[in-house]
């Protein structure tokens, strides 16, 4: 019988190298998917610190036109209220018909010059 607990014993040992060597291989394999997940997590933080940059990058660029966008509109706003002031100055509608109307009456394009006038006199000498 002793040599019956001793041989289970010995049956138990020598399957445990198998065991043993199978562990180690699924550790192999736990430790290389670790060092893969480590990597992939190295390069999903280097690509967010990428796209940070970048994106900060383009913020930058839209304060940039979005200021230059209001110092635009700031500047039409002035030209516009310049503008509204000049023609606030230039005569109403009704005046420019009266001012036509004169014009028309008294044909100043049919005036003679003073040059028209002194060759006239000059040929009635």
């Amino acid at each position: 019988m002793a040599d019956e607990l001793f041989e289970k014993k010995a049956e138990r040992r020598a399957p445990t190298q198998p065991h043993v060597e199978d562990v180690a291989a699924r550790l192999k394999v736990l430790e290389e998917r670790y060092a893969n997940l480590s990597r992939r997590e190295q390069l999903a933080e280097q690509n967010m610190l990428h796209f940070e940059r970048d994106l900060k990058a383009d913020l930058r660029a839209i304060q940039k036109r979005l200021l230059e966008s209001r110092r635009h509109t700031t500047e039409v706003r002035e030209s516009l209220e310049t503008i509204q002031g000049q023609v606030a100055n230039t005569a109403p509608k009704h005046e420019l018909r009266a001012i036509e109307a004169y014009l028309n009456l008294i044909q100043p394009l049919e005036f003679m010059t003073r040059e028209e006038a002194k060759k006239l006199l000059e040929e009635y000498k």
